[in-house]
Protein backbone atom coordinates (compact mmCIF):
# COMPACT_ATOMS: atom_id res chain seq x y z
CA UNK A 1 0.00 0.00 0.00
CA UNK A 2 3.17 2.42 0.68
CA UNK A 3 4.07 1.98 -2.35
CA UNK A 4 0.46 2.72 -4.27
CA UNK A 5 0.80 5.78 -2.44
CA UNK A 6 4.31 6.73 -3.17
CA UNK A 7 3.59 6.14 -7.47
CA UNK A 8 0.00 7.95 -6.85
CA UNK A 9 2.53 11.31 -5.40
CA UNK A 10 5.24 10.67 -7.84
CA UNK A 11 2.90 10.62 -10.90
CA UNK A 12 0.60 13.46 -9.84
CA UNK A 13 3.80 15.60 -8.94
CA UNK A 14 5.11 14.64 -12.25
CA UNK A 15 1.77 16.27 -14.31
CA UNK A 16 1.79 19.34 -12.68
CA UNK A 17 6.00 19.59 -12.65
CA UNK A 18 4.58 19.62 -17.08
CA UNK A 19 2.07 22.21 -16.31
CA UNK A 20 4.25 24.86 -15.20
CA UNK A 21 6.34 26.23 -17.72
CA UNK A 22 9.81 26.92 -17.94
CA UNK A 23 10.89 29.71 -16.52
CA UNK A 24 13.20 32.29 -19.58
CA UNK A 25 14.70 35.26 -19.82
CA UNK A 26 11.38 37.23 -19.53
CA UNK A 27 9.87 35.61 -16.60
CA UNK A 28 9.39 37.83 -13.69
CA UNK A 29 12.35 37.27 -10.75
CA UNK A 30 11.40 35.02 -7.72
CA UNK A 31 10.92 38.20 -5.23
CA UNK A 32 13.95 39.81 -3.39
CA UNK A 33 17.55 39.21 -5.06
CA UNK A 34 19.64 35.75 -3.99
CA UNK A 35 16.32 34.44 -2.67
CA UNK A 36 17.20 30.58 -3.44
CA UNK A 37 15.31 29.09 -0.22
CA UNK A 38 11.74 29.13 1.32
CA UNK A 39 12.65 26.87 3.77
CA UNK A 40 10.43 27.83 7.15
CA UNK A 41 7.19 27.47 8.82
CA UNK A 42 4.13 28.56 7.25
CA UNK A 43 1.06 29.11 8.82
CA UNK A 44 -1.57 27.35 6.37
CA UNK A 45 -5.16 28.75 6.14
CA UNK A 46 -7.32 27.24 3.30
CA UNK A 47 -11.24 26.44 2.77
CA UNK A 48 -12.02 22.81 1.99
CA UNK A 49 -15.47 21.84 0.38
CA UNK A 50 -17.35 18.90 2.31
CA UNK A 51 -19.65 16.28 1.10
CA UNK A 52 -22.20 18.75 1.55
CA UNK A 53 -21.04 21.46 -1.21
CA UNK A 54 -20.11 23.92 1.52
CA UNK A 55 -16.85 25.59 2.32
CA UNK A 56 -15.51 25.09 5.67
CA UNK A 57 -12.30 26.90 6.96
CA UNK A 58 -9.31 25.24 8.16
CA UNK A 59 -5.92 25.90 9.62
CA UNK A 60 -2.74 24.77 10.48
CA UNK A 61 0.90 25.09 10.19
CA UNK A 62 3.28 23.09 7.85
CA UNK A 63 7.03 22.85 7.87
CA UNK A 64 9.11 23.19 4.10
CA UNK A 65 13.05 22.06 4.11
CA UNK A 66 14.73 22.06 0.93
CA UNK A 67 16.57 19.38 0.26
CA UNK A 68 18.48 19.70 -3.16
CA UNK A 69 16.07 21.11 -5.47
CA UNK A 70 12.99 19.80 -4.13
CA UNK A 71 10.92 21.06 -0.86
CA UNK A 72 10.04 18.22 1.89
CA UNK A 73 6.90 19.22 3.52
CA UNK A 74 5.36 17.70 6.36
CA UNK A 75 2.47 19.01 8.42
CA UNK A 76 3.23 16.80 11.57
CA UNK A 77 0.91 14.47 12.10
CA UNK A 78 -1.02 14.76 9.21
CA UNK A 79 0.49 15.55 6.44
CA UNK A 80 3.77 14.70 4.24
CA UNK A 81 4.75 15.80 0.20
CA UNK A 82 6.81 17.23 -1.95
CA UNK A 83 7.62 20.38 -3.74
CA UNK A 84 8.78 21.87 -6.37
CA UNK A 85 9.73 25.57 -7.06
CA UNK A 86 10.13 27.00 -10.98
CA UNK A 87 9.78 30.81 -11.21
CA UNK A 88 7.45 32.09 -9.34
CA UNK A 89 5.22 28.86 -8.82
CA UNK A 90 5.75 26.28 -6.69
CA UNK A 91 4.64 22.36 -7.21
CA UNK A 92 3.02 20.29 -4.43
CA UNK A 93 2.12 16.59 -3.99
CA UNK A 94 0.80 15.84 -0.26
CA UNK A 95 -0.43 12.95 0.91
CA UNK A 96 -2.76 12.49 4.33
CA UNK A 97 -0.27 10.35 6.27
CA UNK A 98 -1.54 6.62 6.59
CA UNK A 99 -3.86 7.47 3.56
CA UNK A 100 -4.24 6.72 -0.29
CA UNK A 101 -5.19 9.51 -1.50
CA UNK A 102 -3.22 12.34 -2.44
CA UNK A 103 -3.62 15.77 -3.08
CA UNK A 104 -2.02 17.98 -5.49
CA UNK A 105 -1.42 21.97 -5.41
CA UNK A 106 -0.08 24.67 -7.16
CA UNK A 107 1.50 27.45 -5.42
CA UNK A 108 1.50 31.23 -6.52
CA UNK A 109 4.85 32.65 -4.58
CA UNK A 110 4.49 36.28 -4.03
CA UNK A 111 6.48 38.59 -1.10
CA UNK A 112 5.16 40.54 1.53
CA UNK A 113 7.09 42.56 3.48
CA UNK A 114 10.61 40.59 2.49
CA UNK A 115 8.85 36.92 3.40
CA UNK A 116 7.03 34.73 1.09
CA UNK A 117 3.39 33.81 1.18
CA UNK A 118 2.10 31.13 -1.34
CA UNK A 119 -1.60 30.28 -2.15
CA UNK A 120 -3.45 28.71 -4.91
CA UNK A 121 -5.46 25.65 -5.37
CA UNK A 122 -5.63 22.18 -4.89
CA UNK A 123 -7.41 19.08 -5.62
CA UNK A 124 -7.37 15.49 -4.07
CA UNK A 125 -9.09 12.18 -5.62
CA UNK A 126 -12.81 13.63 -4.75
CA UNK A 127 -11.86 16.35 -8.02
CA UNK A 128 -13.46 19.04 -6.03
CA UNK A 129 -11.07 22.29 -5.66
CA UNK A 130 -9.96 23.83 -2.74
CA UNK A 131 -7.96 27.05 -1.67
CA UNK A 132 -5.23 27.70 0.55
CA UNK A 133 -2.29 30.11 1.56
CA UNK A 134 0.94 29.43 3.22
CA UNK A 135 2.14 32.83 5.28
CA UNK A 136 6.05 32.70 6.69
CA UNK A 137 6.24 32.19 10.10
CA UNK A 138 9.81 31.05 10.82
CA UNK A 139 13.13 29.86 9.55
CA UNK A 140 13.92 26.28 10.52
CA UNK A 141 16.66 26.15 13.73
Amino acid sequence: MRYLVVLVLFLSFLLLVQAVPPAGKDAPPLGPPKVEDLSGYYAVDGKIRTADNELRAYSGIMQMKKVDDVYHISQVPAMIGVGLLQGGTMSVSLCPVGAANPMVMRMSVEWVDGKPKLSGKWVGMNTWINEETWTFLRCLN
